[in-house]
């Protein structure tokens, strides 16, 4: 785990730096006159790209690093392997879609930037802060299977 922590933070650094702060240079030369909502989009792009792609990177390269050729030869897959693994690369993604589509932009334009978007918006703000207490709440009485 720690491998793989290590590994992603320095993909991650590497996304900020060569993908973020060069996009952010040349789309936004007046720091001052850019619009919130342009900044808060690019930011949760770079996240999508950075988590979507570089925390399955890490994950396989930790795995690849973690292990020896004698414990890869004992290793032998078991059935249904395939269709977990298939399962969890979807949970990754659906999780970081839902969090870089809703959870970065929403952050950022209804909390940080206070934007009032009128009633719809408002709703759903409160509709989300629920949400989060609701999934919070039921973390904390949920027995693990």
């Amino acid at each position: 785990m720690l491998l793989n922590t290590l590994i992603f933070i320095a993909l991650a650094a590497a996304g900020v730096v060569g993908i973020l702060l060069p996009l952010v240079t040349v789309l936004f030369p007046n720091p001052a006159a850019t619009k919130s909502i342009y900044f808060v989009l690019l930011l949760a792009a770079t996240a999508l790209l950075i988590i979507g792609i570089g925390l399955p990177l890490s994950m396989r390269i930790a795995a690849a690093l973690s292990s020896n050729e004698t414990l890869r030869a004992a290793l032998v897959a078991a059935p249904g392997d395939a269709e977990l693994a298939r399962k969890v690369s979807f949970q990754i993604n659906r999780i970081t879609v839902i969090m870089c589509g809703v959870f970065v932009p929403g952050t950022m334009l209804w909390i940080a930037f206070n934007v009032q978007a009128g009633p719809i918006i408002t709703v759903l703000k409160w509709l989300s802060f629920a949400a989060l207490a609701g999934s919070l709440a039921y973390s904390r009485v949920a027995k693990p299977s």
